[in-house]
């Protein structure tokens, strides 16, 4: 069965070898970290229907291909990540980053920021409920 866990997944390149991979093992809780646009569509897709989440950095502001994807994907499935220390701005401010992002989901789902917030505050709730666990400092969104 899909267990209660939680699967933070960095496939960059291999997105395809990931998804055969958690095929034949299903997990509840699949986030995949540093998607890229140039990924195989199909890979997304799957994932998408399975129940996977898709965790997006500071680049999706600004990676139109990215956005276009982002737009059939249900809000329910999106996260933010920094990607740190990687994705987060030179002064390593994770605030600064984390409103990058949100401005950025808030442009594609056509919402405000503060609705972009509220939506991946509840979808990150909703994992640390069913996991049994509180929602840590390092995974929420406010700045």
């Amino acid at each position: 069965g899909r267990g209660n866990r939680l699967v933070l997944l960095h496939a960059d390149r291999a997105e395809a070898e990931a998804w055969e991979v958690l095929s034949a093992h299903p997990v509840r809780w699949v986030v995949w970290l540093g998607y890229r646009a140039e990924a195989p569509r199909l890979t997304l897709y799957r994932a998408v229907e399975a129940g996977h989440l898709l965790a997006v950095g500071p680049e999706m502001a600004r990676n139109g291909a990215l956005q276009t994807r982002l737009r059939a994907i249900p809000r329910e499935q999106v996260l933010t990540g920094t990607d740190a220390p990687f994705g987060v701005p030179a002064s390593g401010d994770r605030a600064t980053a984390l409103r990058e992002i949100l401005a950025g989901l808030s442009q594609v789902w056509r919402c405000t920021l503060e609705e972009a917030e509220a939506q991946v505050e509840r979808n990150w709730s909703r994992i640390a409920a069913d996991l049994g666990i509180g929602v840590a400092d390092s995974l929420a969104v406010a700045g």
